[in-house]
């Protein structure tokens, strides 16, 4: 009898700058060898979906591991919460990204169940940061599904701290596999056509796949992006990069607009009661609660009182033109008034 035992837990590694960080990993009990994959979380956090992830990749017979890429920010917040304190500090730095998947890689080649073959895989965000990690560590291969500003130019004022990779292409080392949906905007196409240049132009060795309707996200299963024969086929893909990774084998952000602004008189009512905010921001990314592929997001913070300090509302588009119709009519009759 086969026995697919897993042993899945929340545990402590050192990451950038020797701190310890919180980090979710999985892996088989069976007593074999095996390689190992870093998930790198999207830009909405540290969430049941990326644990998910990461406890599939055990099925398949890998040591699994996904850091909490915002444990500094907010240590033991919900992921919203999390990722909105994250994003109002401008996202995580490249250094500091590299610096904890390192750890990662390291506290899966420790494993005495490690081959010693470790890739990297990420989703939105993350997708950017895995092909970010395939440029700066000795891994064996990257998945990039849907990173956004690989290549591309960053919007002015945009308030995530990234920039293109595009001028480093020559410089990657591992395998990629790509993985695209057609009617993405953040890569567009055209983007993910200019990224492909780039490595044939560097003789990189990289795979890509491209699904016809499906945008951004679309692994999410628990999303309206959620596109089932996508998904099907880009895990299909997947598997088989890994275990030509884990073998060996020469073969493998979401955020779309983003506005934040300074608040200085204003106050807001949270699960602690009122207190004064600091900061507004305005986005156009996947909700966490409402129903749709995306909403407008707005977050007021007051960062110095940490994470939970913080009222959250996500609007249709529909919704947010209202909204915004009803705040102009307002303002307008106060200013007159």
């Amino acid at each position: 009898m086969q026995h697919d035992t897993l042993l899945a837990e929340t545990i402590g590694i050192r990451g950038a700058g020797d701190d310890e960080v919180e980090a979710y990993t999985a892996r088989p009990l069976d007593g074999g060898t095996r390689g190992g994959v870093v998930v790198i979380h999207h830009l909405p956090g540290y969430d049941r979906e990326v644990k998910e992830f990461v406890r599939r990749f055990a099925t398949y017979g890998y040591n699994a591991i996904c850091v909490n890429l915002y444990s500094r920010e907010a240590p033991g917040a919900a992921p919203d919460d999390a990722a909105a304190t994250a994003r109002a500090n401008g996202g995580v730095p490249d250094e500091r990204l590299v610096g904890d998947v390192a750890g990662a890689v390291r506290w899966l080649r420790s494993l005495p169940t490690s081959n010693g073959k470790v890739g990297t895989m990420g989703f939105c965000s993350g997708g950017r940061q895995a092909f970010l990690t395939a440029l700066e560590l000795d891994i064996q291969g990257a998945v990039d599904c849907y990173g956004a500003f690989v290549v591309g130019e960053v919007p002015d004022g945009f308030p995530l701290r990234v920039q293109p990779l595009a001028g480093r292409v020559g410089e990657l080392r591992a395998p990629v596999l790509g993985l695209f949906g057609n009617d993405d905007a953040h890569p567009s196409p055209a983007q993910v056509d200019e990224l492909e240049k780039l490595l044939q132009e560097h003789g990189k060795e990289y795979e890509f796949h491209r699904y016809d309707d499906a945008g951004h996200a679309f692994f999410s299963s628990d999303r309206p992006s959620y596109r089932v024969a996508a998904a099907l086929d880009g895990w299909e893909r997947v598997r088989a990069s890994s275990a030509r990774a884990s073998a060996g084998s020469e073969a493998a952000v979401c955020t779309y607009s983003t506005e934040k602004i300074d608040v200085v008189a204003s106050s807001g009512k949270g699960p602690d009661g009122w207190f004064p905010l600091r900061t507004a921001t305005v986005y156009y990314d996947h909700p966490v609660h409402a129903q749709h592929d995306h909403t407008v997001n707005i977050d007021f913070l007051n960062p110095e009182r940490g994470p939970g300090a913080r009222v959250a509302v996500e609007l249709s588009l529909d919704d947010a033109r209202e909204l915004l119709a009803a705040l102009q009519v307002t303002v307008e009759r106060a200013a007159h008034h």
